[in-house]
C-alpha cells in the first residue's frame, strides 16, 4: 500500500476531539458512542441506574465523566491509528 493511502486510511479511521467533546456536552454518556461504543452504552446504563437512585442528582457527575472519557478515548484511538502506520 502507497504511503498516501496508508495516510488517508489513518485519518479516515481517526476521531475528532472536537466533535468528541461537542457530543458528550449535548448528550452525556450518549455522545460517548461516537468514540467507544461499549463505554457509550456501560455510562449510560450506570448513570441511569445512579440517576434513578438519587432522583437525578448524580447525572451531573456523569456527565462530567463522559466528557473526560471521550477525552482519552479519542487521544488513545488516535495514538493507536498512528502507530499502526
Amino acid at each position: 500500500m502507497s504511503e498516501n493511502r496508508r495516510v488517508a486510511a489513518a485519518m479516515m479511521e481517526s476521531k475528532s476531539m472536537g466533535l468528541a467533546i461537542l457530543l458528550t456536552v449535548l448528550f452525556g454518556p450518549l455522545g460517548l458512542l461516537y468514540v467507544s461504543i461499549f463505554w457509550g452504552i456501560v455510562l449510560t446504563i450506570a448513570a441511569a441506574l445512579v440517576g434513578a437512585l438519587t432522583f437525578g442528582l448524580a447525572a451531573g457527575v456523569f456527565w462530567v465523566i463522559s466528557i473526560l472519557w471521550a477525552i482519552i478515548a479519542v487521544k488513545r484511538r488516535n495514538d493507536q491509528v498512528l502507530d499502526s502506520l
